[in-house]
């Protein structure tokens, strides 16, 4: 079995399990390699000593699975299947224009998604008058995306911002040690969230078992100088970037995290609000869309069970924000180095699947009124 696909072999092992034998399965996320570039099949083909013109691919990709391989000298057998024949809901009313799995990703499930929280936000925002509406990179960005094609609110920004660059400055802000425990299992998450080398010892402690070793090895550095110099600049960037008293932050979830760490550093006198697509925890200011503070599980369930797959068909191509620098009066920001080429490659081609639907469904809205509640159960059917 070979797959052009993000989900790990075992997801895979999984799903075709009681249905076909326990062969060998060649997924392109783990062996670095896709059926479209054709180094997928040199790879079988090496790995087997078995010559092209011996093999036979069956697939139902023109591309990947017909035209590649027979440039290679491999016997094809091209299936043809019938796909969204019929619709479901108003949400894949739309034909899809492209073969390609990852297009159609965004197009499909990314595109709606983002469409239905603009459309939203958009009917949100003119009940409520934030005086600035900020989204968040990287996940927002296909939603800031629709809600400038949907909604003529001008007061918005596209705010470069992280859970890590900013629990310094929140840490300085708060002087609490409770936040830096938060969503970490190891030593090496707890540093490196900090952007700290983990000392070897604690690398694969529990930073919540051994909190006291935790904070000696921090003070043993000069983090809280660095603190007090991040939660400078950090103040400087939120408010250049528009936060400000009563300001509405956009973010995909899930416990408002950011929100929370925004309101610490800035402690304005109308804490900023939030606008979620979901919330898995009540809060004062968070408003989930589509499931709050967990409610409806039949919603937050199918989101939470496959929330890694959900969260990568939403982000932006581009690295994540490890921390904020000044740079006279501009502001400079370093990246991680965490993801492959390929994957940031694969969500290139999710965005244009996405924006391509998102321009079409978005055109509609002045000619077409959606209802909110219509448009969470046809969610629900994507």
């Amino acid at each position: 079995i070979t797959s052009d696909m993000y989900l790990p072999k075992a997801v895979l092992r999984k799903m075709v399990q009681g249905q076909i034998p326990d062969i060998p399965i060649y997924v392109s996320s783990e062996i670095g390699h896709t059926k479209t570039s054709g180094k997928l099949f040199e790879h079988i083909s090496s790995l087997h000593k078995v010559n092209f013109e011996d093999m036979l691919h069956v697939g139902d990709n023109p591309v990947a699975d017909n035209e590649v391989p027979r440039r290679l000298g491999i016997n094809t057998a091209l299936v043809h299947t019938k796909k969204y024949d019929s619709s479901a809901c108003v949400l894949d009313a739309l034909k899809c224009p492209d073969d390609d799995p990852f297009y159609e990703m965004g197009f499909r499930v990314a595109g709606p998604t983002a469409f239905v929280m603009a459309l939203c936000l958009a009917k949100y925002v003119e009940k409520y008058a934030p005086p600035n509406v900020i989204f968040a990179a990287r996940d927002m960005h296909l939603v800031d995306y629709a809600f400038r094609h949907i909604s003529s609110y001008k007061n918005t920004n596209y705010c470069r911002i992280s859970r890590s660059a900013v629990y310094r400055a929140q840490w300085h802000a708060n002087a609490g040690t409770e936040r830096l425990f938060e969503g970490v299992r190891t030593g090496r998450d707890f540093f490196r969230r900090l952007n700290l080398d983990c000392p070897a010892e604690l690398l694969d402690l529990t930073p919540h078992q051994y909190g006291k070793l935790f904070l000696d090895a921090l003070y043993n550095t000069n983090f809280p100088d660095e603190c007090e110099r991040d939660y400078i600049v950090v103040c400087a960037y939120l408010e250049n970037q528009g936060f400000c008293d009563g300001a509405l932050f956009v973010d995909l979830g899930w416990r408002g995290s950011i929100q929370d760490s925004i309101n610490d550093i800035l402690k304005l006198n109308v804490p900023i609000s939030g606008f979620y697509f979901g919330t898995t925890h009540s809060g004062l200011n968070k408003t989930g869309l589509y499931f709050s503070s967990g409610n409806p599980y039949r919603r937050s369930g199918r989101v939470l069970q496959a929330i890694s797959f959900f969260e990568f068909l939403l982000t932006e191509p581009v690295p994540s924000l490890a921390r904020i620098e000044r740079n006279g009066d501009s502001f400079g920001f370093i990246y991680t180095n965490d993801e492959s080429k390929d994957q940031v490659e694969s969500r290139m081609r999710i965005t244009k699947g996405a924006k391509d639907y998102l321009d079409f469904m978005t055109s509609l809205c002045s000619i077409n009124r959606f209802r909110v509640n219509c448009l969470l159960d046809a969610l629900d059917k994507v």
